[in-house]
């Protein structure tokens, strides 16, 4: 298993990711569903360009934000093969305001939207799923499930669904519901709705 990256600060051990950072590390831990490496982010978007399609969040940002806030994206592999992924933003204040506005550029999110190092979120945007396997999808589901009902059950999580599939995966496992008025197919759910989904699944 991977270990969480410790920096030194003032001659004291301290984690570099905020408390609800590591729970959510943790909780897809809890399914082997991995914090991605840096060298298997490029793998990671052709495999969800080739399962989603249309137009994605470019490797180098998913890279950045996966960076900076601990938590972008995360893999499942089987014997080695890629089989599934969760990729997703993890918002401020000023991006959850964006996010409820129907202001936010999920293809080219702004530094000032994300967190930064070590901060705690105000809400999550969920880029997508992609999976290969159904066993595979049920794993980051059980993930996010656990995720809502330990690690972060006080976050709204956010997406725009870009496939059929996905919306009804979305709208019909994991609880979420379209947000009124929204232009962009925005759709919300709380976490802890996610682990009802997650528990009832």
């Amino acid at each position: 298993m991977r270990h969480q990256t410790v920096t030194l600060k003032r001659g004291r051990s301290k984690t570099r990711f905020s408390p609800t950072v590591v729970g959510i590390r943790a909780a897809f831990a809890e399914f082997d569903v991995m914090p991605a490496e840096p060298e298997e982010v490029v793998e990671a978007q052709a495999f969800a360009t080739r399962l989603i399609g249309g137009k994605l969040v470019s490797p180098a940002k998913l890279a950045s934000i996966h960076a900076t806030t601990g938590a972008g994206l995360f893999l499942v592999r089987e014997n080695g093969e890629l089989t599934a992924l969760f990729a997703m933003v993890l918002l401020n204040a000023d991006g959850r305001r964006a996010v409820e506005a129907d202001e936010f550029d999920s293809l080219e999110p702004p530094p000032c939207h994300v967190i930064a190092e070590g901060e705690e979120p105000a809400a999550i945007y969920g880029w997508g799923i992609a999976a290969t396997n159904h066993p595979a999808a049920q794993r980051i589901i059980d993930a996010c499930g656990l995720l809502g009902r330990t690690a972060a059950p006080h976050l709204p999580v956010f997406a725009r669904p870009v496939t059929p599939r996905g919306l009804r995966l979305m709208v019909e496992r994991m609880n979420f519901k379209p947000v009124p008025g929204s232009t962009t197919g925005l759709v919300w759910a709380d976490p802890s709705a996610q682990g009802q989904a997650a528990v009832a699944a």
